[in-house]
């Protein structure tokens, strides 16, 4: 681990005093104390899973006019000046002063356990007084962010509320998204997930900018685990990182161990790369190893748990504890794969998909499609495994008939591989990714307004259907008579002159007209929203349609419904509900 995120922790004050609020432990944290075994979640808590903010001043161009000239002198605009400097530009008032640029502020987090080079989504404000009018059509210039820290908290006797810039730990650079009007005008369940900064009256207003994906993160920030007051001891500490390492061979975090003791406290934790979308399972699983030795085989912990996988109301820690012990408890969980129970043939499948055991594929891939309750951890899980059978159970999922179920599976297979040429998409005048996946499936449309610009047409034929006469964005029109076998794009600009096109019915064809007439994701966003408001479009249209993971704790209560336990096979139909 590098220095500077050392220093980072402890400036944080991540060492013996903080009290976290994540604490991923088992269901039933008693259980291994009854099996009479010390496991590290004893002795430690997980210390830092909050994610890093970061923060920078950056510089908006290609504006159309609206970028409302010279800043007034602030903080910030010495800040950029400073920063314009150093990259070698002459004239940085006239740079400034352009009506087509805009000083703003850049802010993204990095969440716990993310690695080098991973794409974060970067939020653009524009700082008090500005008179920029609006954000849309802007580019951000490459923009370095750091993390900042109160300067009490780094030395308590610092005076006033100054704060310290840290180190750089990501660059922001890439179209600015701003304005998605009208989300809730369309038949689709809108992610209530806010990203950092963003309020909710400022969704659709066009000073508020989002680069999804376009800030790159530069350091790989570790998790940490901080033993207890009374277990704070340097042999306990190399234990700690020495059973971790044990229980994930061959898991290094570059060219360091997958955990690391540093003093006789903290332990720093790498993540291993198919927990990589599923922090919280292998937070839990970590917490489960046994600290003191790895129980014999044939020894009484390891039977408790055989036991215990295949009841409901405990196979959920059971299968975590059983994760924690290694491959020896893989013929234990394969043969849970048979039990009645829906719910323990989640665990056990789960469990194996960890461990990197295709086994799994089958089972999975039957309960997302039958049991909605559990279908987001399903689909990540199919997801951590890049095995044939996963991949092909996935691309059958998105030929299903549930939007949501279709479009998880395209999201496990796009982060998986992303470029499996089942997923692969183009990316449209720099600004957004369109998908044709699942040729021979049901037509349907999806899209996101937040984390990625992106449109997945599903099935061969998506049309638009004749009349029509769309108002799209603030410059465009798509229009068709009532017996056209063709429609009219035509782009009317205030600074461009008009122009015009025409192309099929097919939706996918619009779209990439569209974009070679320079609109931008909004724009598309747009004509997908009105074209379903006025039904004008072949099949239905779906935003954010991701599968919503239950809490472990939620899971756990289902496992010890008294009806699951009395008629196992007539509990699929009572969790409908959750779809």
């Amino acid at each position: 681990m590098k220095v500077r995120w050392l220093i980072v922790l402890l400036g944080l004050g991540l060492v013996g005093c903080l009290h976290p609020k994540f604490r991923p432990q088992s269901p039933d944290d008693a259980e291994a104390k009854e099996a009479q075994e010390r496991t590290i979640g004893d002795v430690s808590k997980v210390a830092n899973v909050e994610p890093t903010s970061v923060f920078g001043v950056g510089l908006v161009v290609n504006l159309n006019g609206t970028g409302g000239g010279l800043p007034p002198s602030s903080d910030y605009r010495t800040t950029l000046e400073n920063d314009l400097k150093a990259r070698g530009v002459r004239d940085i008032n006239g740079m400034l002063s352009s009506p087509n640029n805009t000083m703003v502020i850049v802010t993204a987090e990095i969440p716990a356990g993310s690695r080098k080079g991973d794409p974060l989504d970067a939020i653009i404000t524009l700082p008090d007084q500005s008179r920029c009018t609006s954000l849309k059509g802007g580019y951000l210039v490459q923009c370095e962010l750091y993390n900042y820290e109160l300067a009490k908290r780094v030395n308590p006797n610092a005076q006033g509320n100054k704060s310290l810039r840290g180190y750089k730990l990501a660059m922001a650079e890439g179209r600015v998204l701003a304005g998605m009007e009208g989300k809730g005008q369309v038949r689709a369940e809108i992610s209530q997930t806010k990203p950092v900064g963003e309020r909710e009256d400022d969704d659709d207003s066009p000073k508020l900018g989002r680069v999804w994906g376009g800030c790159t993160c530069l350091e790989s920030p570790p998790l940490a685990l901080e033993l207890n007051t009374d277990q704070q001891q340097a042999r306990i500490a190399a234990r700690v990182a020495e059973r971790i390492n044990e229980t994930f061979p061959g898991a290094r975090i570059g060219n360091d161990q997958l955990a690391s003791a540093k003093n006789r406290s903290l332990i720093m934790l790498g993540v291993p790369s198919q927990y990589r979308h599923n922090l919280p399972h292998y937070l839990r699983v970590v917490r489960a190893i046994p600290l003191d030795h790895v129980p014999p085989k044939d020894g009484p912990y390891r039977r408790k748990l055989a036991d215990q996988l295949l009841d409901p109301a405990h196979t959920l820690s059971a299968s975590i504890r059983l994760e924690a012990l290694g491959e020896d408890s893989v013929p234990v969980l394969k043969a849970a794969l048979k039990e009645p129970s829906f719910l323990v043939r989640f665990a056990a499948a789960e469990a194996l998909a960890y461990m990197r055991k295709p086994a799994c594929g089958e089972e999975l891939a039957r309960l997302a499609k039958e049991q909605p309750v559990l279908r987001a951890h399903c689909l990540t899980a199919l997801a951590s495994l890049d095995e044939s059978i996963c991949r092909r159970k996935l691309e059958e999922l998105m030929g299903e008939k549930d939007a949501k179920l279709r479009y998880g599976a395209f999201h496990g297979l796009r982060i998986m591989d992303d470029r499996d040429p089942e997923v692969t998409g183009t990316k449209l005048n720099n600004s957004y990714w369109l998908h044709q996946v699942a040729k021979d499936s049901p037509p349907m449309v999806h899209y996101l307004t937040s984390r990625r610009p992106e449109i997945v047409l599903f099935g061969d034929s998506q049309m638009l259907v004749a009349p029509f006469r769309l108002a799209v964005g603030e410059e465009f029109t798509v229009t068709a008579n009532r017996d056209d076998t063709v429609c009219t794009i035509s782009r009317f600009s205030a600074t461009k002159s008009v122009a015009h096109r025409q192309c099929s019915m097919n939706l996918a064809d619009i779209l990439q007209n569209l974009a070679e007439l320079g609109g931008m994701y909004t724009d598309a966003v747009d004509l997908l929203q009105k074209a379903d408001q006025q039904g004008r479009l072949s099949c239905e249209v779906f935003a954010d349609a991701m599968p919503k993971a239950k809490d472990v704790q939620e899971l756990d209560q289902i496992g010890k419904d008294p009806k699951l336990r009395a008629n196992v096979g007539a509990m699929p139909n009572l969790f409908q509900a959750e779809q």
